[in-house]
């Protein structure tokens, strides 16, 4: 059930990712995704599910000609669930000039990098991230689950 949620995640994130970028420019490049999430660790049981949803997305979209008929590819990271190599592989899908990134998968990592890809411009996408400290910004960061104060009826 877990792994139909995120696909559908993963799908919504793919989709709103390729209209933003076909608003955004008219090249015939391929469209890059990038992927941050703890793949290995204690945190695994939600970052395989989310690549694996992210790729299962891609695979389908690609077959239906990609976006506007470009291709889209993907470079997967894993943050280890951990702060200092959060930061670096952000930094390393940004450098590649990634079209959004999809991830992070926690709100300890979102925290951490968010400020990386506003200062990119580049739209990230958090998985399960619920943090209240990532709310009510005008930013370049955006989630598919609502805050942890919704959640908890604050508003």
């Amino acid at each position: 059930m877990l792994h139909r949620k995120l696909t559908k995640i993963m799908a919504v994130a793919l989709i709103f990712a390729g209209c933003l970028h076909l608003f955004g420019c008219g090249q015939k490049e391929p469209v890059t995704l990038g992927f941050v999430g703890g793949l290995t660790g204690k945190v695994s049981d939600l970052g395989g599910p989310a690549r694996n949803g992210m790729l299962f997305a891609v695979e389908e979209a690609n077959k239906a000609d990609g976006i506007n008929g470009q291709p889209i590819q993907t470079l997967i990271r894993d943050d280890r669930q951990d702060p200092e190599t959060a930061k670096k592989v952000v930094a390393e899908l940004l450098a590649k000039n990634v079209d959004a990134i999809i991830g992070p998968v926690t709100s300890s990592m979102a925290v951490q990098v968010a400020p990386m890809a506003e200062q990119a411009q580049t739209v990230m996408m958090g998985v399960t991230v619920t943090t209240n400290d990532l709310s009510n910004k005008d930013d370049h960061f955006f989630r598919v689950l609502a805050a942890t104060a919704v959640h908890a009826g604050e508003v």
